[in-house]
């Protein structure tokens, strides 16, 4: 009897003291957190990455707000910039040099008074081909290079030394097309005859907040081609002067054919004998 008491006892104190235990466990758990603090109902502090939290969210009064986890995609980054900032990369962009060709052709031989046509084509070098149509490269005078292309290009084509030439041309900036070629188209007539010289200057152009420079100091392409220049007075100066001045040569060629003709009138009435003698 004695003996059964003692085991109640021992049974009783084991209880308590699991009772015991467990409320001291359940005092001192505190469950972790996603490194989520709450220090007053209208500010919230998050130290978790990648976690956006709306500066306007309230929490409500039993202290729980749901915390929604975004990431930006990199087009969102992107169209997140500010007006001033697009401005900027507009103009980086603007700036920036595409692999490309320029493309010339001119003629060997001209004859002095005698307009020529003289060819130039840049073109990005994924547009190759298409500039390349109907020249032929392989003949004295015409030629490509691989040069480095801003969206705007200035082409020149001016006298050599010792050379003398009329060159008209209309525009000598051009706006490289994406999908296409810019041409440049010059005539040129030379003044007299020998061996001349042509110069052809291609040049970047630098667009800096909306201002067009152009960077004649890094002259991407310059080459001098050399021209054979034969007269063609007779056949062709003359011929071109009488067209433009035909009314006026008409008038002087008659003037002087009347004055010829009243001369041998006069002459043949002197010579007439006189009737009266």
């Amino acid at each position: 009897m004695k003996g059964k008491i003692i085991n109640y006892f021992l049974f009783f104190i084991l209880c308590l003291y699991c009772f015991t235990s467990c409320n001291d466990a359940k005092d001192n758990y505190s469950p972790k957190t996603d490194s989520i603090t709450i220090s007053s109902p209208d500010s919230v502090k998050v130290d978790t990455p990648n976690v956006k939290v709306d500066s306007a969210l309230k929490i409500p009064d039993n202290g729980i707000a749901k915390i929604k986890k975004t990431q930006k995609p990199d087009s969102a980054i992107k169209n997140d910039i500010t007006s001033k900032d697009s401005a900027a990369a507009l103009i980086d962009l603007s700036s920036l040099t595409k692999d490309g060709i320029v493309i010339w052709t001119l003629p060997e031989k001209m004859k002095t008074y005698v307009q020529s046509l003289v060819k130039v084509r840049i073109a990005t070098y994924i547009n190759k081909l298409g500039a390349l149509k109907d020249i032929d490269t392989t003949k004295s005078n015409s030629g490509s290079s691989e040069i480095d292309v801003s969206k705007k290009m200035k082409v020149t084509l001016v006298s050599g030394k010792d050379s003398d030439f009329i060159i008209v041309a209309k525009d000598s900036i051009h706006t490289i097309p994406d999908k296409n070629y810019a041409e440049w188209l010059w005539t040129v007539t030379p003044l007299k005859a020998g061996t001349k010289f042509l110069i052809l200057k291609v040049s970047q152009i630098e667009i800096n907040d909306g201002k067009e420079r152009v960077l004649e100091d890094k002259n991407v392409f310059s080459k001098e081609f050399k021209v054979k220049v034969s007269f063609a007075y007779v056949t062709t100066q003359t011929w071109n002067f009488i067209k433009a001045n035909w009314i006026i040569i008409s008038a002087i060629i008659t003037f002087f054919t009347g004055l010829v003709v009243r001369k041998k009138i006069n002459d043949g009435n002197k010579n007439k004998p006189d009737p009266q003698t």
